[in-house]
């Protein structure tokens, strides 16, 4: 599809990159562009250079680097001195180190893998990195990639996807993190630069709820941490209490995986596991309690002890249920009321999510309200992830939880899972699963429906 009949190029004043932008309005699901490789190498600067050498897309590949690309640290400097090194080989001479400079910079920040290779593309590779992106691309085994649409942008927007997956389940110091790590930049999107809704905590003079903000810019040297209540207008930190409760998340989560360790265990040896072991679940849902009270429910600390509750909660019912196929009795919470619990915390997962995406520090209250936020394209595979549960007994209350949540999510989930047969299988099992769901009578289950 000729990417200029649907995007322009446009340079960003900032940084002095290409941009993408849309020429047009488009919904989500709408194919945007189809592009192949510039060029192709195996993962090595060796690789990258030859692959530049024979190319007759020079200009293309240098028109990717800008100097943002060309930051003072000490990564940087490593880069100069392989260039040099490299310009001084009789396989390079050909290329000033200069020239080779730029297109390391460039393969560094823009390649994309697909197998064993990289790839740089005219398109793709101009496309920016946002941490509320509006696309995604997706790599065909012959190396030619497909952007897509995941949400609405309106006509002038700038299209971006995210470098580091799925965005709303981490708060900008790690995303920022991640990207310097990664990529040798520091994030200065629109969602970076506002205040950070992962980040809430109480103020200590009045009680009210606030987001940490965040440097809009690189700090030089270490940086104060502050947040800034509105109504008492008094700073506070509230770093340390967030790092206690993440030791004691980390605390958790070794529990959480030391118990399903004694599962599988009991299970292989044809014995029960001690009660003590399924415990552990009330531990994760007392820890997600305890940390939404003291942190505010939009706190990212939060949000990963809701995900560990629905982990636990998944993998903790498939345990039972296995045990129960042997005829081996167990204690504590039985299958049915785990699979409960994680139809629950699955739905407040995704509510998490649709509040992050929105800007919102709620973490997930507004769900079910007049102020519910729409649904989230990268939250689709949390639902997806509990769709197991529609092959067992649900009481009604639970199916049409879940079924609503499902219904609202269809089109994300068709779009998420379109890339193979093996995904569209699965999308066609989710839906016929829903459809058989749909005719059951009130307090009958998918499994009693099917007269299991």
């Amino acid at each position: 599809m000729p990417r200029d009949q649907l995007v322009d190029v446009a340079v960003d004043r900032d940084t002095g990159r290409r941009t993408l932008v849309a020429k047009r309005r488009f919904e989500a699901g709408e194919i945007l562009a189809t592009d192949s490789p510039l060029i192709v190498w195996a993962q090595n600067e060796a690789g990258l250079l030859k692959a530049f050498q024979s190319s007759d897309q020079q200009e293309t590949i240098l028109s990717l680097y800008s100097p943002a690309l060309d930051r003072q640290d000490e990564k940087i400097d490593e880069r100069r001195k392989k260039a040099a090194a490299l310009a001084r080989t009789k396989a390079f001479s050909s290329l000033d180190k200069d020239s080779i400079l730029k297109v390391l910079l460039v393969g560094d920040a823009f390649a994309h893998q697909f197998g064993k290779q990289e790839a740089l593309y005219e398109t793709a590779s101009a496309l920016r990195h946002d941490c509320a992106p509006n696309c995604r691309f997706r790599s065909q085994p012959d190396g030619s990639i497909e952007v897509t649409s995941i949400r609405h942008i309106p006509a002038g927007e700038t299209l971006s996807f995210s470098y580091i997956g799925v965005p709303w389940v981490l708060c900008t110091s790690e995303r920022r993190k991640l990207l310097r790590e990664s990529f040798e930049f520091f994030c200065a999107c629109r969602r970076c630069q506002a205040p950070d809704v992962l980040r809430s905590a109480p103020c200590p003079g009045c009680g009210n709820f606030c987001s940490l903000e965040e440097p809009i810019a690189p700090p030089q040297g270490p940086a104060s941490i502050f947040w800034h209540c509105p109504v008492c207008a008094k700073p506070f930190d509230a770093t340390l209490h967030e790092e206690q409760l993440n030791l004691d998340f980390k605390t958790l989560s070794e529990k959480v995986q030391k118990a399903s360790e004694n599962i599988r265990d009991a299970y292989a040896r044809g014995k029960a596991p001690p009660s003590k072991v399924w415990e552990v679940f009330k531990d994760c849902e007392d820890f997600a309690w305890r940390s939404a009270k003291e942190l505010g429910r939009g706190n990212v600390v939060v949000y990963r002890a809701t995900e560990l509750v629905v982990n636990t909660a998944r993998d903790f019912s498939v345990a039972k249920d296995a045990f129960s196929k042997q005829n081996i009795e167990t204690e504590g919470d039985s299958s049915a009321d785990l699979r409960r619990r994680w139809v629950e915390a699955t739905i407040r997962r995704v509510a998490q999510q649709e509040c992050a995406a929105a800007s919102c520090s709620k973490g997930g209250d507004c769900f079910g309200t007049e102020g519910e936020h729409p649904a989230v394209y990268e939250a689709a595979a949390t639902v997806c992830g509990c769709a197991p549960v529609l092959e067992t007994r649900l009481s009604a209350l639970e199916r049409e939880a879940f079924f609503d949540l499902c219904a609202k999510y269809r089109p994300c989930i068709r779009l998420m899972y379109d890339s193979s047969e093996e995904e569209k299988a699965r999308v066609e099992l989710l839906e016929s699963l829903l459809n058989a769901a749909d005719v059951a009578e009130d307090g009958e289950g998918v499994g009693e429906e099917k007269g299991a």
